[in-house]
């Protein structure tokens, strides 16, 4: 959706050891702001949140429940009850609502911690685990025999260590390994895969996968379907797998100078670092490299900064600059200032966060090239607009086209990355 700001703004709109007891039961449902406590000597306490006792804090903000445990070396389960969730934590539980429509962001401090979730077909779940050697397991259920994985979606950030992850039974899985000698196996429907520094192992045991090895002596063993490869071959070993991988080889995991001077990345040290990789992934891709290079060969600046939303992204500029809208079919002012706020853990259904930083990429190149309608969305999407065909690449020894052709939109990158196309918006 379009907004007005103090800048003109396009929105991409292992197991614990004991089982559980079963939750106290209430007679009426838990309201957002309940919270039961189930003591190891038999207490049951309530309180409201947020809620916060030394290294444990609770929150809910913006449809996400926010569970923050930043004590060393947590060991931390999550499971599904009546009322919503039961977190455990050592021989505490605690049991929480948590809506269908809600996001649960897990976030833990540095040590090596244990975390295991246990999700519902149609969660939403965002993990991060900082600094340390981290065990995570994701198992979501499983659908009826012969049925699709069809719902439920975690993005994980583990952090600098030597981590070991495991999801499975959900249909999107994005994994980041971090530094360090990582261990990364995804069974997920489709799964993005970052195995980052160091010697790591890739297993991709179902679906089909993104899988970005750039740097490190890195192991694979690709999935039933079609795997997508960003690296350099010369780290990567393909040990089996059902099908050999289709690489998008770079040879440099750095950017060059004339792209750092174009894409100015603003946030603290891990976020400037995997921005970083997946512009380094976009510049290998046979799609996404022909706008980025376009975008340098005008000398185009774009801050990417942080923000702290899990589903959306955005891009704007200053309107001081200028109008980059088409008018009397010629084309608007070229904006050679814009910005992107983007979250790396941010994603949607069918949308990793790749995706979704292309999207705001293919709106920057509009406002660079003047080619901004009254469906900008539907530009950077690729999808048709019927009465509104334009020269949209700058190029006139091509046809006119009535949105963004390829590869400057973001079904483009889709249909690389062998995602569904997006077909509608919003």
């Amino acid at each position: 959706m379009l907004t007005i700001q103090a800048v003109q703004e396009y929105h991409w709109n292992h197991r614990a050891n004991a089982r559980m007891q079963p939750p106290l039961r209430k007679e009426t449902p838990m309201a957002p702001e309940d919270l039961m406590i189930h003591t190891a000597s038999g207490l049951v306490l309530r309180q409201q949140l947020p809620y916060r006792s030394g290294p444990l804090a609770i929150s809910r903000h913006d449809h996400t429940l926010l569970i923050e445990a930043l004590a060393p070396d947590t060991e931390l389960s999550v499971h599904p009850s009546p009322e919503g969730i039961v977190l455990r934590i050592e021989a505490t539980r605690y049991t929480l609502a948590l809506a269908k429509t809600e996001m649960l962001h897990i976030r833990t401090g540095a040590g090596d911690d244990n975390v295991f979730v246990e999700s519902t077909l149609d969660s939403r779940i965002v993990i991060e685990t900082g600094e340390g050697n981290d065990r995570i397991r994701i198992e979501g259920q499983l659908p009826p025999d012969g049925q699709p994985l069809n719902a439920g979606s975690v993005i994980i950030d583990a952090g600098a260590g030597d981590d070991h992850v495991v999801v499975e039974g959900v249909r999107q899985a994005e994994i980041d390994g971090g530094k360090g000698n990582d261990a990364l196996h995804s069974a997920a429907a489709h799964s993005t895969l970052y195995a980052g520094a160091g010697d790591d192992v890739v297993r991709v045991n179902a679906g089909n996968a993104t899988i970005e090895a750039f740097a490190g002596n890195n192991r694979l063993s690709t999935g039933p379907l079609d795997d997508r490869l960003y690296g350099n071959a010369s780290s990567i070993l393909v040990e089996d797998g059902f099908s050999a991988p289709l690489l998008y080889e770079a040879h440099d995991a750095e950017l060059p100078a004339q792209y750092l001077d174009t894409f100015d990345i603003q946030g603290d040290p891990a976020y400037t670092d995997k921005v970083r990789r997946q512009l380094v992934m976009l510049r290998a891709s046979p799609s996404a490299s022909g706008l980025l290079e376009q975008l340098v060969a005008h000398k185009v600046k774009v801050a990417i900064k942080s923000i702290p939303e899990l589903d959306n992204a955005y891009a704007g500029f200053d309107p001081a600059q200028g109008d980059p809208t088409i008018r009397n079919g010629m084309r608007g002012d070229r904006i050679l200032n814009c910005k992107i706020g983007y979250n790396p853990l941010a994603h949607r259904r069918d949308a990793p966060s790749l995706v979704m930083l292309y999207h705001e990429l293919c709106h920057v190149w509009n406002f660079a090239t003047g080619s901004v309608n009254d469906n900008s969305e539907r530009l950077a999407v690729g999808l048709e607009n019927p009465g509104s065909l334009f020269d949209f690449d700058d190029d006139p020894s091509t046809p006119d086209t009535d949105t963004n052709p390829a590869p400057f939109n973001e079904n483009a990158l889709r249909h690389e990355l062998g995602l569904p196309p997006r077909l509608t918006y919003p």
